[in-house]
Parts: C-alpha cells; sequence; structure tokens
C-alpha cells in the first residue's frame, strides 16, 4: 500500500492508493480547513485506514442486530431477471460480467448516512459540507470513477470522453447498493456483479463518476429524502425535483455529467427530466436488462436514463437498445394529441397543446393531427374497465375517469410485486422510513391484492387498445406531468390531489409497456415546462427519431407562443 497525495474537487488530501482483485481504488481523505483555506493534516498521525471490501462475494441478508460484518442466511434480495419481451419485439440488452476500472473517492463512507455527515463535517467546521452541498446540488449519495476498460480504440467508442451517473439502484460488484434507505444499505452485502447495464456504458467509452440520490425504495415520484437530503432542482430551486431518480435527472441539469441512469417504474425517469427541464426516456419496458437492478415491480421496472440533448441521448440510446429488425426508419403517419389530457389533467396556460398541434401540423401536416379524447377511446375499447369505472365518475377533483381506473389497477399490481419483494425484510428490519413513504410502504405490506384476474385482464385489453390507436407509425402526445412540479414540503391534500392527476398520465405508458420521451420546452414563469410522445412497444428508436425531427419545430413554435403571452425560453 502507498500514500500519496492528491487533488479532488472537494480539495487536497492523501490518497489511500490499494489494489483489490481486479479493482483499482483510490480513497481521498479530508482535514480541516486552515484559517487560510489550506488543509491542516494533524501531526503525528497516519492517514486512518481503508476498509476494502476484497473479492466480490455473493449478496447476502445481514440481521439487523448483527454487526456489519456479519451476515446471516441467503441472498434476500430476488433478482429481477430481464423482463420477457413480448412475441416479436426485440430481445433485451444483455452484457458479460465483469468489474470495472475503478478509481474512487468517497464521500459517504461506509454506511453513514449523507445527512449524518454533513451534519458531522458542519459541527467541525470542515469546508467539505460546502462543497457537498454547493458543488453537487446535494445529487451525489457518493463519488467514484467507473473508468471504460482501457483499449487501442478507445477515441473510436461511442460513448468516449463522456461522463455519467449511476442511481443507487444499480448494483456495482463489490459495493453496496443503498435503495436510498440507510437501514437497506446496513442490512445488505455489496453486490457480487455489476449491473449489464452500467458495464455495456462503460464498455462505450463512458466515465462515471458516482452514484446518486434516490426516493426510499423507489417509492416515490417527489425527488424528496428524509435521510439523504432532497436534491436541488437547478431549474426551479424552490421546487422538487422529482424522482424517484432525483439525484440522476440534478447532476445531468445541473450540468455535472453528460448523462445518468435511472429507473422508472411509476414515472421516476419521466417525473424528474419534466421537473428538471431536461429529455428522460422510458424505453419499452423488457427490451433493456433490469438484471443486478433492485426490483421494486418487476411488471413495470425499466431501466432509463437522462441528458440535456438529444444527441446524447441518442448516442446513449444507441448503445443500450437493441438494434431493430428493421433498419428502415418509417415516417409518422398520425399523431393522437387528445384534448381530454391536456385540458382536464394538464394546463392550458403553457400553450402546450397548442404548441403540439401547430408543431405536428408544421411538420407533417394537418392530416395527421387527432385530437379525440382518450378518455373516450379507452372506456369504448377496454371492456374490463366497467367493473371499475362507477368508482372514478364521481371524483369531485378534474380527472379522466378512465384513466384514472387504468392509474388504479397499475397502483394495485406494483403493490401487490412491491409486496412479495419486500414486506419480509420491511416486517423483520422496520427501516425507518420518512413520512410519505412510511404510509405508502404500510398499505402496500398490509393490504389485500383486489380482484388480479380483472386486473391483469385489463391490463391485456389496455395494451392492445393502445396499440391499436398509435399503431405502428404513430405517436400518443400528452403532457409528462399535470402542470408546475410541486414546491418543497407541499402541503400533503394538495400533493396527494397532483400525484392522482400525474399517475393517471404516468400510467398510459406505465400499464402498457410503451416506451415514452419527455422532451422540455423551456422554463416559463420561473417552472421548466415539457411534453411526451409515446409510441408502441419496440418502437423506441421510431420515437426518437420522431422526436429529433419534430424538436426544432416544437421550439420555434414554443417561442412564438409564448413570446406573444409576454414570456421568455
Amino acid at each position: 500500500m502507498t500514500i500519496e497525495w492528491g487533488h479532488t474537487a472537494h480539495g487536497t488530501g492523501p490518497i489511500n492508493r490499494t489494489r483489490s482483485g481486479n479493482l483499482w481504488l483510490r480513497k481521498f481523505f479530508f482535514y480541516p480547513l486552515t484559517p487560510a483555506g489550506g488543509r491542516r493534516r494533524p501531526s503525528g498521525r497516519s492517514p486512518p485506514p481503508v476498509p476494502l471490501s476484497g473479492a466480490p462475494r455473493p449478496r447476502a441478508h445481514r440481521s439487523p442486530s448483527a454487526p456489519a460484518s456479519c451476515v446471516a442466511g441467503p441472498a434476500h434480495r430476488p433478482r429481477c431477471a430481464a423482463a420477457s419481451a413480448a412475441p416479436g419485439a426485440p430481445a433485451a440488452t444483455v452484457v458479460g460480467e465483469g468489474s470495472p476500472r475503478t478509481r474512487l473517492s468517497t464521500i459517504r463512507p461506509g454506511s453513514s448516512s449523507r445527512s449524518a455527515l454533513l451534519r458531522g463535517l458542519r459541527e467541525r467546521g470542515e469546508g467539505m459540507a460546502m462543497g457537498i452541498e454547493g458543488g453537487d446540488y446535494g445529487a451525489f449519495m457518493e463519488k467514484f470513477e467507473l473508468l471504460p476498460p482501457q483499449s487501442q480504440q478507445q477515441e473510436e467508442l461511442p460513448l468516449h470522453g463522456l461522463t455519467f451517473a449511476i442511481k443507487d439502484i444499480f448494483d456495482i460488484s463489490g459495493r453496496v447498493t443503498g435503495f436510498g434507505n440507510p437501514d437497506w444499505a446496513r442490512t445488505h452485502a455489496p453486490a457480487a456483479a455489476t449491473s449489464p447495464v452500467v458495464l455495456a456504458t462503460l464498455a462505450a467509452g463512458a466515465t462515471s463518476v458516482g452514484k446518486t440520490v434516490m426516493d426510499e425504495m423507489a417509492y416515490s415520484i417527489n425527488g424528496e429524502n428524509a435521510h439523504y437530503g432532497t436534491p436541488t432542482n437547478p431549474c426551479a430551486p424552490d421546487r422538487v425535483p422529482g424522482g424517484s431518480s432525483s439525484g440522476s435527472a440534478v447532476a445531468v441539469a445541473a450540468k455535472l455529467v453528460d448523462f445518468a441512469l435511472g429507473t422508472d417504474t411509476g414515472g421516476s425517469v419521466r417525473v424528474p427530466a419534466a421537473y428538471c427541464g431536461i429529455f428522460g426516456l422510458r424505453p419499452s419496458h423488457g427490451v433493456v436488462s433490469t438484471e443486478n437492478v433492485t426490483p421494486m415491480s418487476q411488471m413495470f421496472d425499466t431501466v432509463g436514463w437522462f441528458a440535456r440533448d438529444l444527441s446524447t441521448l441518442s448516442r446513449v440510446s444507441d448503445v443500450l437498445l437493441p438494434l431493430p429488425a428493421d433498419n428502415n426508419i418509417k415516417q409518422p403517419t398520425q399523431f393522437t394529441i387528445p384534448k381530454d389530457c391536456f385540458e382536464i389533467l394538464g394546463s392550458l396556460k403553457d400553450q402546450t397543446y397548442q404548441i403540439l398541434n401547430a408543431s405536428v401540423a408544421k411538420r407533417f401536416g394537418s392530416d395527421a393531427v387527432d385530437n379525440r379524447n382518450l378518455g373516450e377511446f379507452v372506456s369504448n375499447n377496454v371492456p374490463t374497465i366497467g367493473k371499475f369505472i362507477s368508482d372514478f365518475s364521481k371524483n369531485e377533483a378534474p380527472s379522466v375517469p378512465a384513466l384514472s381506473v387504468i392509474s388504479y389497477v397499475m397502483r394495485c399490481l406494483q403493490r401487490s410485486e412491491f409486496k412479495a419483494n419486500h414486506a419480509e425484510w420491511i416486517n423483520t428490519v422496520k427501516p425507518n422510513l420518512g413520512p410519505g413513504i412510511r404510509e405508502r410502504v404500510h398499505e402496500a405490506i398490509t393490504s389485500e391484492d383486489g380482484p388480479m384476474e380483472d386486473f391483469h385482464a385489463l391490463r391485456t385489453e389496455f395494451k392492445s387498445a393502445l396499440a391499436a390507436l398509435v399503431k405502428d407509425d404513430g405517436i400518443l402526445a400528452i403532457p409528462t406531468v399535470p402542470g408546475s412540479p410541486p414546491k418543497l414540503r407541499m402541503e400533503a391534500a394538495a400533493l396527494e390531489n397532483f400525484r392522482a392527476r400525474a399517475f393517471s398520465l404516468l400510467s398510459i405508458a406505465g400499464l402498457s409497456g410503451f416506451c415514452q420521451l419527455s422532451i422540455p420546452l423551456g422554463v416559463r414563469d420561473g417552472v421548466p415546462v415539457s411534453v411526451s410522445l409515446v409510441a408502441r412497444h419496440g418502437a423506441d428508436r421510431f420515437l426518437l427519431s420522431v422526436a429529433q425531427e419534430l424538436y426544432e419545430t416544437l421550439k420555434e413554435e414554443t417561442k412564438k407562443a409564448w413570446s406573444s403571452m409576454g414570456s421568455s425560453l
């Protein structure tokens, strides 16, 4: 083992450099700032030792009362293999196992919570707290470098020179996957393998700079974490960043990385993308591997990614999406822009409905525009919806009853799988969960499953109906979210109403498994505005192609509409 001095984003300190298995590790130590602003090394003391995880070992669940070095019983967490794709759909992307080259400078030592670290640094007057809070918008759980494999053709790799962040739900060999909660991190051993998606991204030449904060157990779309803090929304600092992939979206929006990996079960890529004013892709369910990703609900879990521009998003997509059977991307022949989704669930004040109609007509012709109501179409083409619709027809809040049913069914199926995945751990460990998450998790693990046969029948019918609507070469355009991002610490009743309307929109792609891209239009009156395009299952590259063709026109029409209203981009 050798000790050397080096520089990091947070200052200068001695580097403990050693080799563990086939991973190079570099951990940085930080000392209090002197009055002159320099680092003061404690006299007469060597830097503290660095705990090494050693060779990767099988993940095991630790007894909550056992010390960190003890493990008990077989692996608790069920492994979520890549979901089976529909017949004729592209196969899941899977790359070989392996360990990435690692250069590591940890912000969050051991299993200590990020918030506890910040409190300790403030109490001791250490300047690194300011670096963590002010330098990364609270986006990162820990910072390290995962380096692409060494190659003579390094510069020719498709993602060469790009940096990315990883949501703390993806496994990295030899490191604990935190799943947004300190008790989860405390009771789980380091991962035995790295997520194939992470490995594929590294193999394409990108460098990871760390893991990001997420909502606990991926069970929120807000982005607030009671333990590790809420990442600051760079677009609207007084509003939530969106979750559960909050840190990943913030890292991209704040230009800390070029792109970031997240997951989307009920909206956890699309929502933070919309709130932070960036692009966010939820691919078709099952076309990208979810192996070595902590499951929330396998029926809906999807790996997605964020970028600030379509060019970068497309480069990442070219690496992670499977190649289509037919490389000839078609032109869209129909754009369904349902008026009810914008009038009732969205907001006409931001002009997105008018902007979309004008953009599509200008780029693809007015004959391509279809403004039929989606709620009416679903009611007429999903027979099983009749068993539930009466329960939602008297809703006093603005709603589209048929889409409220779709949302209800999806959330019931999601709760059932979440309970199967995690109820045993929750009942055994009794983790400390933050407000909102605590109540949601309790409801999930104590509620009855309901008429599962009807739920599954409705899901199948809805997917078939939506496929008939958009066909092979059609697009469904909807609001990503039902308005501006909620303000931090919003009153619970108002937030619940917003969530209900949001899930009526998010469940369209969620329950069907279709692909969806959230597209930023700009910032109006201090808040980001977005719109989403949805395409059939397996048409991910078609969706990206349409977005690339339409985006410049969308920007032109947005500028025209908002300028006439006295708003600025």
